[in-house]
């Protein structure tokens, strides 16, 4: 009779495992579809991953329409918007250049979920010297704002991100259930 009960015990023991593990794997799937759309810069798509008050106040959902602004604010042609569009897409890209997961944890209401994120650095992008290079373009290409000196402008700009050392850095993804499925509800960067 101790036996059985000692089995069940088990058996209960294992479900409840078997469940948390699960719900852990579910976790982290989540988070990784999220850090592919980033990385492949499908903002849209990686909003999916995200719970409805994350993406009001994330800066994914307002993405497109502020490189819009900027572009319009700037009298960007359709190649200098596309020149600079591509420059914030390769930042990001810079930023979250690869992963792996550390850890998780679970509890009732969430689960956290540690990624080593290996990139540039906030702090190291704000070392290019803008405006130096700026003044250097503009000797080289005519001396004026024209659509060559943009695009120009926006690739170099890129080239100074990838000389710029990758770091790793933990960050932290809160998440909590939606209906059956995991949605991020903030990210903190361990500073």
């Amino acid at each position: 009779m101790m036996k059985r009960w000692i089995s069940l015990g088990l058996l209960f023991v294992l479900v409840l495992t078997g469940c948390i593990w699960s719900d852990q794997s579910q976790a982290k799937r989540t988070v990784d579809g999220y850090m592919q759309e980033i990385q492949q810069g499908n903002f849209e798509e990686a909003e999916q991953y995200c719970s409805k008050e994350f993406n009001k106040t994330s800066s994914l959902s307002s993405y497109k329409k502020t490189v819009d602004t900027i572009a319009k604010e700037s009298n960007y042609s359709e190649n200098e918007k596309e020149a600079f569009e591509q420059y914030v897409l390769h930042v990001i890209q810079q930023q979250y250049s690869g992963y792996s997961f550390d850890q998780v944890q679970q509890n009732d209401k969430e689960c956290i979920v540690t990624l080593k994120i290996e990139g540039v650095s906030s702090e190291d992008l704000s070392t290019i010297d803008i405006q130096t290079m700026e003044e250097d373009l503009k000797k080289e290409i005519f001396n004026t704002q024209s659509e060559e000196y943009i695009v120009a402008y926006f690739n170099a700009l890129s080239q100074q991100v990838d000389r710029l050392p990758k770091s790793d850095t933990l960050t932290y993804f809160v998440l909590e259930k939606e209906g059956n499925q995991w949605k991020i509800t903030s990210m903190v960067n361990e500073s």
